[in-house]
């Protein structure tokens, strides 16, 4: 059975709106958490406050998802290629992407890119890896991201990054690539 919701695109743009608002606010929240709170009467210190602006001020530049003890950025960039190649079933699945990605950007928050990362990329006239893995979505009809990055069998397909043309492009998952890192 296959389910299909139609959204208009006010409702598609009120979604939005409400998901990024809930977004900002989980953002305010996890920052005021670790942020000194100061009691009447206490004295200020420059370090103190320095410290709470400092933790601010990276948290609005660099917005992150935590779960599971793990980090994630959202919205990244391409921040590198991994050195070394992974077929489909090597990568070791969402998290194991996650992992090598860590090491290649030096960078707990960094993780395999996605397309909509790319393409920001792209944009910004960054020269990114030809042939890199790319996560573009799972779907059992398509085999896209190799079974999510377990499957090395010519049956499925991840998408790489192809320079030129620029676009991305299915890639057997049989073949080795260096995956597309961001943070």
């Amino acid at each position: 059975m296959k389910i299909e919701i139609e959204l208009k695109p006010r409702t598609a743009r009120r979604i939005g709106v409400v998901a990024a608002t809930l977004t900002v606010l989980g953002l305010a929240a996890a920052v005021y958490a670790n942020q000194i709170h100061f009691s009447s009467g206490q004295t200020l210190t420059a370090s103190a406050l320095n410290g709470n602006f400092d933790e601010l001020y990276a948290a609005a530049a660099k917005p992150t998802v935590t779960k599971n003890g793990k980090s994630i950025s959202i919205g990244g960039s391409y921040c590198g290629a991994s050195a070394t190649t992974y077929n489909g079933s090597e990568v070791g699945g969402y998290t194991g992407a996650k992992a090598k990605c860590e090491t290649t950007c030096a960078s707990t928050t960094a993780h395999l890119c996605d397309a909509a990362e790319i393409n920001r990329t792209k944009q910004l006239g960054v020269t990114l890896a030809d042939g890199a893995w790319v996560a573009a979505f799972t779907s059992s009809g398509t085999a896209q991201d190799c079974i999510s990055w377990t499957n090395a069998q010519a049956n499925a397909v991840g998408m790489v990054v192809n320079l030129s043309p620029p676009i991305l492009i299915n890639a057997d998952c049989n073949t080795s690539h260096a995956l597309a890192c961001c943070d």
